[in-house]
């Protein structure tokens, strides 16, 4: 199965219960990489998508809720748009998750 075909399966296949374990998490090699934020709202498919991408691979990441009028306020000043979700690694900027999914991945050498 190649990288793309790989990518898709795990965005659209159910997610199994996982059981909580009592010792403590093991840390990735993401989790050591540069600093991640989404720009996200509630209703956008694509940033819950991200956030359970990112929370599966344990990279820390920082939500930003546009539904604040302070986030949606800052990501206007500073980019100029206010499209969700925004998400920004080590200062690249990236458009939406669906379709830039492989770069993201490269980014944080998952």
């Amino acid at each position: 199965m190649n990288r793309r075909k790989k990518i898709f399966w795990w965005l659209f296949s159910p997610r199994p219960e996982k059981k909580k374990s009592k010792s403590a998490p093991e840390k990735s090699e993401s989790e050591s990489s540069g600093k991640v934020v989404i720009y996200s709202a509630p209703a956008c498919s694509d940033s819950q998508v991200a956030k359970r991408f990112f929370s599966e691979h344990k990279v820390n990441y920082q939500d930003k809720n546009l539904e604040k009028p302070e986030n949606r306020k800052e990501l206007v000043k500073q980019y100029g748009w206010r499209l969700t979700p925004t998400i920004i690694i080590d200062k690249v900027i990236f458009l939406g998750f669906g379709i830039n999914i492989e770069n993201i991945v490269k980014r944080l050498h998952l």
